[in-house]
């Protein structure tokens, strides 16, 4: 099945068939990309288009409801509605065909369409995460379909992700009876995005309108908003993030300390979570301040009611734990910067260098920009973290008024200084419109060495030792399990075998931990059940582990990348991995809790260089 493109005069002639005025707008083509035009001047909320309902095609439609009695599983109205797309493509005469087949017959430039090599551009950034989870899910609910109608499904995969890819970045959701709609307007789709719009719609059981936001003049292009998202959300879902969004965003993961005395506290005081993953912003403080709320419960020594009551307004417990809080969030804003193999200043030379050059691809320029603007929104809470402490230090010297004492409220006043240049606690980031070079967050810590070793039955006895955090054992087999099917033999004979190997990991003549490893070809190897004992952890002996095996592997020739996977959700070893410079490469189909990365021959190399670990005989 393929989309048949045809010229918008027939989806035009078609909606002027169906009694629909168009006297007010007419198409424009603009480059590779099609525009809603006026054709006369408009007035603050008079009506430019309206799109009776008979002519939507939405999730309500009864051969929608046909598809969802059929299939009888709980999937999103998204997915009903691109199996009903097409199974009407498939239909000569359907009512849909004209405006079927004026949408967009690719979607390369959107994410979830990526190939691997355009997915690694992204690395680092949480976008490729969702993208792969975007993926698993369209996956999972295509064979749905196809399961529930079996010799009647004629699409596949890719034109099922086409169609969900058409809704997903076309349709509108609004009330239409007692139901919340998806719904696929035609021409009015057509209608660009912008941060500050001069229409607006509106949808009701008789239709969809839009109206004109304020004054529009003749031949002007008409503009509505597609919502207040982040640049990533923009980014994943469109393939663009519009200029003058000042919703730019980046990640930061918090963990709790398993070695921590106070680690079952501080997890009950946080609901039973022990990581969590924020999507964090450089200008808008709710999604800053249930951070700062984390940071000062991880600080609590005890169940103090009134210490908790203050978390809970948002307020500082004392001043030393809100400077604290202050470095804390530092650190954890360098291990979100760490997880980009670049630099700013070299992602800003590669953009400059595109820019003069025109770069020939538009995907890898905008994959460029969009892992830039994330670590200038790091960079920039950096800033706030440097004018932060400084007042907080200035505070208990007493030279600064205490009224300034939470983050949050020093968060507050660095935004409005960054925003109106009005001198409060600092001068700010340079500019917000500005990308400006960031410090060098790709910090060298000396390594621990390691040494590795067959497993011996005699060794595989000391290995039961091994101990483990109780969060740490969802995340690993037991060692009992991970080695029973383990083929003792040399760990430097590293070459293709199709048995699964152990290696034994020591320091101080000491087992602290193992993983095994398997050569699933000639030239890909997959890792897993690595353990470190929890007396051991927190002083990079495991990293220094996967450095030793590393070296080992590069050492062959025939090594081409290591894969291994990582149940979802724990972003404490994910992270890990991707500070190493593993990138996720799919969800597992079979084990869908579980994130698949991938190290690749040349990766493994830059980071050994990184860190001085030279290449083992």
């Amino acid at each position: 099945m393929s989309v048949c493109i045809e010229p918008s005069g027939n989806l035009i002639q078609w909606l002027s068939d169906k009694g629909v005025n168009l006297k007010n707008v007419v198409l424009h083509y603009k480059e590779s990309e099609r525009a809603l035009v006026t054709t006369q001047s408009i007035s603050k909320g008079q009506v430019i288009l309206h799109i009776p309902t008979s002519l939507i095609l939405h999730s309500e439609l009864n051969g929608v409801k046909g598809i969802r009695r059929k299939v009888q599983e709980k999937l999103s109205n998204q997915a009903f509605l691109a199996a009903y797309m097409l199974a009407e493509l498939e239909k000569p005469n359907s009512l849909w065909c004209h405006y079927l087949n004026t949408l967009p017959a690719k979607f390369e430039h959107i994410p979830v369409f990526f190939n691997e090599d355009k997915l690694s551009q992204l690395q680092g950034s949480p976008v490729v995460e969702r993208i792969l989870t975007r993926r698993k899910k369209l996956h999972d609910n295509y064979q749905i379909i196809r399961k529930a109608f079996s010799q009647d499904c004629h699409y596949t995969l890719e034109e099922f992700m086409w169609a969900c890819t058409s809704i997903n970045s076309r349709s509108f959701s609004f009330g239409l009876g007692d139901q919340k709609i998806v719904a696929m307007v035609p021409l009015i789709d057509m209608c660009n995005h912008h941060c500050s719009p001069n229409a607006f719609w509106e949808g009701d059981d008789l239709g969809f309108t839009l109206r004109a936001l304020k004054p529009i003049s003749a031949s002007e292009e008409l503009l509505v908003s597609y919502g207040d998202k982040s640049d990533g959300r923009f980014y994943q879902g469109y393939g663009f993030f519009p200029e003058g969004n000042k919703r730019g965003s980046a990640r930061i993961n918090v963990h709790l300390d398993t070695a921590s005395q106070q680690y079952d506290l501080h997890k009950a005081l946080l609901n039973g979570y022990s990581q969590m993953e924020f999507e964090v912003n450089d200008v808008w403080g709710e999604k800053i301040y249930p951070i700062f709320k984390v940071l000062r419960t991880m600080q609590l020594s005890s169940n103090s009611e009134s210490y908790i009551e203050k978390i809970n307004c948002h307020q500082a417990t004392d001043l030393a734990s809100e400077q604290q809080v202050i470095s804390y969030f530092k650190v954890l804003i360098l291990q979100s910067l760490a997880l980009y193999p670049s630099t700013m200043e070299e992602d800003i030379a590669l953009l400059e260098a595109g820019a003069e050059s025109k770069m020939d691809n538009r995907v890898t320029y905008r994959n460029l920009l969009m892992v830039l603007k994330e670590k200038q929104v790091l960079n920039n809470l950096l800033c706030f973290c440097s004018e932060a402490s400084e007042h907080l230090a200035k505070l208990a010297q007493g030279q600064a008024s205490a009224v300034s004492v939470t983050a949050c409220t020093l968060f507050k006043m660095y935004v409005e200084n960054s925003l109106n240049s009005s001198a409060i606690i600092g001068s700010g980031p340079a500019s917000r419109n500005k990308i400006t070079a960031s410090v060098n967050f790709h910090t060298k810590i000396c390594i621990p060495k390691v040494s590795l070793t067959q497993v011996t039955p005699s060794v595989w006895a000391a290995l039961h030792s091994i101990s483990l955090h109780a969060d740490d054992r969802t995340a690993v087999p037991t060692t009992h399990s991970l080695l029973k099917d383990v083929a003792f033999g040399p760990c430097k004979n590293v070459g293709p075998v199709s048995r699964i190997q152990a290696a034994a990991i020591w320091a101080n003549n000491q087992p602290i931990g193992v993983f095994t490893y398997l050569w699933q070809s000639k030239n890909s190897v997959w890792f897993g059940g690595f353990q470190i004992d929890q007396a051991w952890q927190g002083n990079s002996f495991g990293k220094g582990a996967v450095l030793a095996f590393l070296s080992m592997l590069v050492a062959d020739d025939n090594f081409n990348n290591m894969q291994l996977d990582v149940i979802s959700g724990h972003y404490k070893v994910l992270r890990f991995y991707q500070r190493l410079g593993f990138m996720p490469m799919a969800l597992n189909t079979q084990e869908p809790e579980k994130w698949i990365l991938k190290l690749t021959r040349h990766q493994a190399e830059k980071l050994l260089a990184l860190e001085g670990y030279s290449i083992a005989e």
